[in-house]
């Protein structure tokens, strides 16, 4: 299961709400006088879960890097957890803003066993880190930096105990036959 966090700071759709993520002090119509606690940090949260396997970050405004931070989530055997920091045309519209225009506001988190960018792409960063995503100490330490915001693979464990490898046994049904199972029930919705 991939689990994509589209995170744009505010509850966009029910016309601006403060969100977990909004910042201390966002006005909003829930806060109109400004928010009052700090953000949580959803990828500090996610890497405190004892089975984590799989945690990254993206931004919208980069899409190769979307591109391919999707992808490797996709592929990891197990349970992946992305957060795409996202632009909110709407309610949010200078969120992002001097992110954008500054190249040295993201630092790139890259190894071999990360996020795979091409040459291109990779180019279009000033602040590059090689940061090794077996290192889940490490991981937690670049959620928390500051005065730039970290994309990458922050942490994946390919060998983190899953529930389809232990439970199988509960329902009778191999693997290779529960993903039958699930493609045929989808397939009965495809449009």
């Amino acid at each position: 299961m991939t689990v994509l966090l589209l995170d744009n700071n505010i509850y966009g759709l029910t016309k601006k709400q403060t969100s977990p993520t909004s910042t201390k002090g966002t006005k909003s119509n829930t806060h109109p006088h400004g928010s009052v606690l700090p953000p949580i940090n959803p990828i500090q949260t996610t890497l405190s879960v004892s089975n984590v396997s799989f945690v990254a970050q993206t931004v919208d405004w980069k899409p190769a890097h979307v591109f391919e931070t999707i992808k490797a989530a996709y592929e990891h055997p197990g349970f992946s957890f992305v957060r795409v920091l996202q632009r909110c045309p709407k309610f949010m519209q200078d969120l992002y803003e001097t992110t954008i225009a500054d190249q040295s506001a993201l630092t790139l988190l890259t190894h071999e066993n990360g996020i795979k960018l091409d040459e291109k792409a990779e180019k279009g960063f000033k602040n590059i880190i090689q940061h090794n995503p077996g290192d889940i100490n490490k991981g937690r330490e670049y959620a928390e930096m500051a005065g730039s915001i970290p994309i990458g693979l922050f942490y994946q464990n390919k060998n983190a105990p899953r529930y389809d490898e232990y439970g199988a046994h509960n329902i009778g049904m191999p693997v290779a036959d529960r993903i039958t199972f699930i493609n045929k029930e989808f397939d009965k919705y495809a449009v």
